[in-house]
């Protein structure tokens, strides 16, 4: 009886762990090469999740290659914040199985995603249909190599549908040759259909029939935004005339295109102010500065540019002690303290090196911008996270294992535009050793935003810039709308910009588009405070409250079964007592009480 109870307890609290836990299959698809020939290929990604920490397990056979567990890690973590579930109490067992010799490369980054939010969210995959791409910020869906042949693998697998992100290459072509380039909207492939996609809410409806929300509206922007974003313009541009009063009339005479230029500029600031477009304002202006304090300092002796430079030395350290003191309660604050101190850094790396006096008038109008932005500070909206010293440091090294994940790519498919990118992620991990954990945050996500713009934009013919710049604006903006009151103040900044130079500076956008869509993520790396998701309850299925509730009744049954053997047992006890001892009981009528008659 004992046995029996014990076991019915153990039940109980194990029929909702029991549940919850979920289980799924998707089938990936690969390209390799055999004998100077690409082929392609399947494998099978089996997903089971079960209750537990957080953590992560890939079981791959044969190898992955790291960049393979990097993605699949990566997938997991916008599949949660996808669905703004809390996913530290679950841990997700990922098993890979193919017939190749090695797994490797992101490409299979969309279709983890797809599988992890269908077993979070309780919805069903069309078993008829297979997907390839990289997956970034978002749900973003990246483009990949080799899609004719996984087409071709897919048909030949018995698929009726393949998914391809709309911007993969189907023949790259010289442009010096006059070649050129065909993406993945001429692919044909008898007898599957093929169908282009950018988000994986896009991929979500063509696999499960479920339409998730569009964010790609337009933004609204917080008023207090405006007005902080305003006042820093402001002051940029109403420095121009106070530099320009400095400067001897015959200097400014003598530079006169120079000075063209920089009103040029301050032109467009004051039109970009006129708009409220405050961000581009600013940019506007601060290129006028940083020339026409060029022009000034023209006309400064070696020995007096040293005295400026020596002066704006000891202002930037005392500015970096200050900034690095800076309490960083939410998001608003992260982004505040890397924007100052990117330019801090900028301007104190620029006066290091003996032979850039000449850069010392672009040095002081940095430090002048870094304390310009220190305004953000005073920026109060957005919940607070939990960004102690733990969480900054995962997420620094989340990024730049992401960042390494976007070049070790990059390098496959254009090597010679990787190597600068891959002195860029050296020289972060230096920053992450030195234990500067936000500005490490900030460079990775750099980093990563640049080998995104290179992946997408290299080959991308001059027709089709300008819808891969609308593509990737609308991207950012769904972006940005997703974080509700955690209005990111730097990824908003920087699609403000791209936006500003679609027409003049298209390939300057795409890059700050990028930048648009990674710095609007940050979220996804740090849980808000005392709070639960309500999506950690609309994301859990039927079958676990049916598990609950089962386990509640069957309790509630142990309970009352347990009581009345134990009354029982009591009662028969005491009346074997009495029979032995009646003097003892002699008040108490021996029948009227419970259990079987002798």
């Amino acid at each position: 009886m004992k046995k029996a109870i014990l076991a019915t307890i153990l039940l109980l609290f194990a029929l909702p762990a029991v549940a919850e836990a979920r289980q799924g299959h998707t089938t990936l698809l690969t390209v390799g090469e055999r004998n100077n020939e690409t082929f392609g290929g399947t494998a099978d990604l089996y997903l089971d999740i079960k209750p537990g920490s957080g953590r992560v397990f890939i079981d791959s056979f044969p190898l992955s290659r790291i960049d393979t567990q990097i993605s699949t890690r990566y997938a997991k973590d916008v599949a949660c914040n996808f669905l703004d579930m809390d996913c530290t109490k679950k841990d997700f067992f990922y098993t890979i199985r193919t017939g190749s010799s090695v797994v490797g490369g992101p490409s299979a980054g969309a279709s983890t995603a797809l599988l992890t939010i269908s077993l979070l969210d309780n919805t069903k995959l069309d078993r008829d249909i297979v997907m390839t791409g990289t997956i970034n910020s978002g749900g973003i869906i990246g483009p990949v190599a080799g899609i004719e042949e996984k087409a071709i693998a897919a048909r030949n697998a018995g698929f009726k549908k393949i998914l391809v992100p709309k911007w993969s290459i189907l023949e790259r072509g010289d442009p010096e040759l006059n070649e050129t380039t065909i993406y993945a909207d001429a692919l044909e492939v008898e007898g599957i259909e093929i169908v282009l996609v950018s988000t994986i809410e896009e991929a979500l409806y063509e696999f499960t029939g479920v339409e998730y929300e569009d964010y790609q509206y337009d933004i609204t922007i917080p008023e207090e935004y405006q007005e902080i974003m305003g006042d820093i313009a402001k002051g940029l541009c109403e420095r121009y005339d106070i530099i320009a009063s400095e400067i001897p009339e015959e200097l400014l005479m003598e530079y006169n295109e120079s000075v063209n230029a920089t009103n040029e500029a301050m032109n467009n600031g004051l039109e970009a102010m006129e708009r409220r477009d405050y961000y581009s304002a600013a940019s506007f202006c601060f290129t006028a500065n940083t020339g026409i304090r060029r022009i000034q300092y023209e006309n400064y002796s070696v020995e007096q540019r040293r005295e400026v430079a020596d002066m704006l030395m000891l202002e930037i350290l005392a500015e970096i002690a200050n900034i690095n003191n800076q309490p960083i309660n939410t998001l608003s604050d992260l982004e505040t303290v890397i924007i100052v101190k990117e330019r801090l850094l900028e301007a104190q790396n620029i006066l290091r090196d003996e032979n850039a006096l000449d850069q010392v008038g672009y040095a002081k109008e940095r430090f002048f911008s870094a304390k310009a932005w220190s305004r953000f500070l005073d920026y109060g909206a957005g919940a607070e996270v939990v960004l102690d010293e733990s969480h900054l440091s995962s997420a620094c090294l989340t990024k730049i294992a992401e960042a390494e994940e976007r070049i070790n790519y990059l390098e496959i498919m254009f090597p010679l535009a990787a190597s600068d990118y891959r002195e860029d992620l050296v020289e972060t991990q230096s920053i992450q050793q030195s234990g500067d954990y936000a500005f490490c945050i900030f460079r990775a996500t750099r980093t990563k935003a640049d080998a995104n713009a290179v992946l997408s934009a290299t080959a991308v013919s001059r027709e089709k810039i300008s819808e891969l710049i609308n593509d990737k604006l609308a991207l950012a903006r769904a972006q940005i709308n997703r974080q509700g009151e955690n209005f990111p103040i730097l990824g908003y900044s920087y699609y403000d910009y791209a936006n500003s130079l679609q027409e003049s500076r298209p390939e300057l956008s795409i890059v700050f588009s990028e930048y648009a869509a990674e710095f609007s993520n940050l979220d996804m790396y740090f849980p808000r405070k005392d709070t639960v998701s309500r999506r950690d309850f609309q994301g859990l299925p039927s079958y676990f409250y049916f598990g609950f509730f089962l386990g509640m009744t069957i309790g509630i049954f142990l309970a009352g079964t347990i009581i009345a053997t134990m009354v029982k047992r009591h009662n028969r006890k005491r009346k074997r007592k009495m029979i032995k001892n009646p003097e003892r009981f002699k008040n108490k009528k021996l029948e009227n009480l419970p259990g079987k008659k002798r």
